[in-house]
């Protein structure tokens, strides 16, 4: 009996009609061979902790736990992550739901996480290899492809990284979706065909909610369209009009978001001049991720691109690659040629959000990340495949042997490259340590370095990471006029000076550590903890009357500073004001009961005032 996907295969292309190794494939076989090779690319990421954007969003996130409320998340966007002072418009309310979901399976063990990851990208692979097979026909074009996309090292930024699950949820939607529109497509007419057609709608909508840059999925449905005219007899306009169900779903979704956003997604686009650079910057970043996909090498965290760049040399460099590429494909066989000009457009198209509205780093520098192409590289792929397969048919009967051995030489290259890569995401010195190889100009790299240097203990290399960062970041706050952007910087630099005091104050260094609190403090006077932090060095260098009035300015920004109230009465011990101290005492304990340290310092209080009566 032949099955769905053999019968629509057959109305495009001819199988190999060989016994090669791809004829004999079922998609059982392939499955189980993804799942091997899957595991094994990936088995060092399983058992690495929690880094980063993981902490942010998992580890720290005081809502984690309640997966009861889950569901207001679609009537707002996401609470702002790591700064509060940055506007955060991302809409992605099934993500935090996932996060809800996952925390009450596996709780605050990043295994699970990090399976869950690898489990995923799996079964991409495995849809995507159905998806090419049933939309080529090609067995072998279809199985390179999900292994390629499968094994490539610059996947592993989405795939290591828990917080990359967005990516690899959002792919599962997209590349579900498109696969029942196709079968709805080709069986047009049918009740099968509207219940795949609408579930296909569905799976759309749940990738909206997923990640902002599933808007794209309807243009790439146009490409689909008017790339492979299936099937005969059947007119484009009705194809055409098979589509608007997903418009009129975009549609609604971009009022919903304007909506919530009250407008602030229009600043996006407000300066017309960094709309202009962004644009400018395109073609530069088309060429180093086309260069990645051939020669992954050098890949790191918080990739960037300076948008102030000189780009003209670029413009020429991509016109004259695609001009010499669709030259080639004018020699190609017309099915292979609209695989190609597919995979270009698939490529492009999901690659535009990030290239029109790209997250700004800092000033001038925006992200060029590796998660970028998780879902663009299935079109390079495609590209790539059918460039080789055409080259490939001069070689007669030794095709299939020299393709399975091209094959076999990749994928052992890929698996070395990333369990290699892997090993960046063990921990946050190693992922930023090598980020700042390659980003020397980005301040808020080595601030993250920085952190992950105090955290291990490594107080002289994080002092030394935070004053490149303040180098860095400096001029920034130096050049821009807008208030609210320099308020940013501002911020990034009280808390270089922070943590710097921090440091130095680890190492033993008082006076540098006052010197580097007291520069924080001065362009915030009103952050209690600095207060607070000022007055702890003060009675270690023994200035009680400096502490005395740091802890009591920190108590008036704060009355619920229950450090700064217990240090304040011990300052008012020292001075015999033990009324006010044991006031300052029950005050703290009532802001935090948890808080042993004011509870002792009462209870030494009473028993001293006991003892006297």
């Amino acid at each position: 009996m032949v099955s769905i996907i053999d019968q629509l295969r057959l109305k495009t292309f001819s199988p190999f009609h060989d016994r090669s190794f791809f004829y004999q494939l079922n998609f059982a076989k392939v499955f189980v061979l993804l799942v091997l090779l899957g595991l094994t690319a990936y088995s060092n990421a399983i058992f690495h902790p929690f880094v980063h954007d993981d902490i942010v969003f998992i580890r720290n996130n005081p809502d984690i736990a309640s997966l009861s409320q889950a569901f207001d998340l679609l009537w707002k966007p996401s609470a702002s992550s790591g700064n509060p002072s940055v506007v955060n418009f991302y809409y992605r309310p099934l993500l935090e739901i996932l996060y809800r979901v996952q925390y009450r399976v596996f709780g605050f063990h990043p295994q699970g996480y990090h399976f869950f990851n690898v489990i995923l990208h799996i079964a991409n692979s495995g849809i995507l290899y159905a998806l090419l097979w049933l939309l080529t026909g090609r067995k072998g074009l279809s199985f390179c492809a999900a292994v390629l996309f499968l094994l490539h090292p610059l996947q592993t930024e989405a795939v290591a990284c828990i917080a990359g699950v967005s990516n690899l949820l959002l792919a599962f939607f997209l590349l579900l979706g498109l696969y029942l529109f196709i079968l709805s497509d080709r069986q047009a007419g049918g009740h099968g065909d509207i219940a795949r057609h609408a579930l296909s709608l569905v799976l759309f909508f749940l990738a909206l909610l997923t990640k902002e840059q599933a808007v794209i999925f309807p243009f790439l449905l146009i490409l689909y369209v008017f790339c492979f005219p299936f099937p005969e007899g059947r007119l484009l306009k009705s194809r055409l009009l098979s589509l608007s169900g997903f418009f009129l779903l975009l549609i609604c979704y971009a009022v919903w978001r304007s909506y919530l956003s009250a407008g602030h997604f229009n600043s996006l686009f407000a300066h017309k001049e960094e709309l202009y650079l962004r644009f400018l910057a395109i073609p530069k970043t088309i060429l180093m991720y086309a260069g990645l996909f051939v020669l992954p090498v050098g890949l790191h965290y918080y990739r960037s691109i300076n948008i102030l760049d000189p780009a003209a040399l670029a413009f020429f460099i991509l016109f004259f690659i695609l001009w010499g590429v669709l030259g080639l494909v004018k020699f190609m066989p017309k099915k292979r040629s609209a695989i190609f000009i597919f995979g270009l457009g698939w490529f492009f198209i999901f690659l535009l959000p990030m290239s029109m509205a790209p997250l700004i780093i800092e000033y001038s520098i925006i992200s060029a990340a590796e998660h970028f192409l998780y879902l663009p590289i299935i079109g390079l792929i495609l590209c790539v495949l059918t460039v080789a397969d055409h080259l490939f048919d001069s070689l007669g009967g030794r095709k299939g042997a020299v393709s399975l051995g091209v094959l076999g030489a990749v994928i052992v290259l890929c698996l070395l490259a990333v369990v290699r890569q892997n090993a960046f995401w063990r921990a946050e010195v190693p992922l930023f340590e090598r980020a700042v190889r390659f980003e020397k100009n980005i301040g808020r790299v080595y601030i993250l370095l920085g952190k992950a240097y105090y955290f291990e203990q490594r107080y002289a290399e994080a002092v030394e990471a935070y004053q490149k960062a303040r180098v860095i970041i400096q001029p920034y706050w130096e050049k821009v006029a807008e208030p609210r952007v320099k308020n940013f910087y501002a911020g990034f630099i009280k808390d270089i000076y922070f943590d710097l005091g921090h440091c130095f104050e680890a190492l033993g260094d008082l006076e540098r550590s006052l010197a580097e609190y007291g520069k924080a403090a001065a362009m915030d006077p009103g952050d209690d903890i600095l207060q607070n932090n000022l007055g702890t060095n003060y009675i270690r260098l023994g200035q009680f009357e400096m502490a005395r009035q740091s802890f009591e300015k920190a108590v008036e920004l704060n009355p619920n500073n229950f450090l700064a109230l217990n240090n304040l009465a011990i300052c008012y011990l020292q001075q015999g004001r033990r009324q006010e101290a044991e006031g300052l005492l029950r005050q703290a304990i009532t802001v935090n009961q948890q808080f042993l340290p004011a509870v002792h310092n009462l209870k030494g209080l009473q028993s001293e005032r006991l003892g006297r009566e």
